[in-house]
């Protein structure tokens, strides 16, 4: 009894390893057809789903799962991203136009022929012959031109009298020139003392001056000559206890120690005019000059 069930058990196995190869076949077949025709495997799918219909033992027929759709929203990228921004180039600047400098040529009418252009000399030349010579004929009353008048400096007055001499320069050789005096009462470019650098004596230099007087009835003139150094005036200008009057109008003396001793850095010259042969005198008093002047001088060792 017990080899009956071994007996029967054998063959039923067989046949249950023969179903298990066959239906392996039948999946890997499935699975060739299926990348054939570029389906996703799907391996966790029914065999009976995997299986086509003539290999399928039931005889039902099988269809795949239907393929979803899937939509995909692509959005569009901005230009901005995948293409850079022009940058606008500035406006070129136009060329600022040179101007080309004019030539002039003078055309055969405007060009002056040597018998023209003499001519033309001729017109000028006398044309300017009579404006020098209507300027010569020309009568002008300078004494009514103010502006004229200023320019003329070598206008002088003096207030002259009747009955007393006046002085009417001083010159020495230093150049300087001076011709105020306490009464001519002098007016014009000499009436004030020249520069001080001209105004200047060393020891050992020699002055020279000369002055010119005027008398108004034609009389002789006599000059006296004193200084602020009594070493001058013991030489020139005292005698006697007195003033020193001659005819002569001129002075010759050579500056020494004794004079800056006696007089310091200041030598002051003086120079007196009167009439010749009167008991009076126009100063007054126990001065006995008609006129006088003076200069000072810078004494320097």
């Amino acid at each position: 009894m017990n080899i009956k069930r071994q007996d029967g058990f054998a063959p039923l196995l067989a046949i249950i390893l023969v179903a298990v190869i066959t239906a392996a076949g039948g999946v890997v077949a499935v699975r060739s057809l299926i990348k054939e025709q570029g389906q996703p495997e799907l391996s966790n799918a029914p065999l009976k789903q995997l299986v086509p219909a003539e290999n399928n033992s039931e005889g039902d027929s099988v269809k795949a799962p239907p393929i979803e759709e899937v939509s995909v929203n692509i959005k569009r990228i901005p230009d901005s991203i995948t293409k850079k921004e022009k940058v606008p180039e500035p406006p070129k600047a136009e060329p600022v136009p040179v101007e080309k400098e004019t030539e002039y040529k003078l055309t055969a009418k405007q060009r002056m022929t040597d018998e023209e252009r003499k001519k033309k000399e001729e017109e000028v030349v006398a044309q300017y012959r009579k404006i020098t010579e209507d300027l010569r004929n020309l009568k002008w009353d300078h004494s009514q031109d103010p502006a004229y008048n200023a320019l003329i400096p070598q206008q002088e007055t003096y207030a002259e009298d009747s009955n007393y001499p006046i002085i009417i320069s001083f010159e020495d050789n230093k150049g300087n020139i001076y011709k105020r005096s306490q009464y001519n009462q002098y007016d014009g470019q000499y009436g004030g003392w020249p520069d001080i650098n001209t105004r200047t004596l060393h020891v050992g230099d020699t002055i020279r001056a000369t002055v010119t007087a005027k008398d108004p009835k034609g009389r002789t003139i006599e000059y006296n000559w004193n200084s602020s150094s009594q070493a001058f005036n013991a030489a020139k200008g005292i005698e006697g206890g007195e003033e020193k009057y001659t005819p002569n109008n001129t002075l010759e003396y050579t500056i020494t120690s004794a004079d800056i001793q006696s007089a310091g850095e200041t030598f002051r010259l003086v120079w007196q005019i009167r009439s010749a042969g009167k008991d009076y005198y126009r100063s007054g008093g126990g001065n006995r000059f008609d006129d006088v002047g003076y200069i000072d001088y810078k004494l320097i060792p």
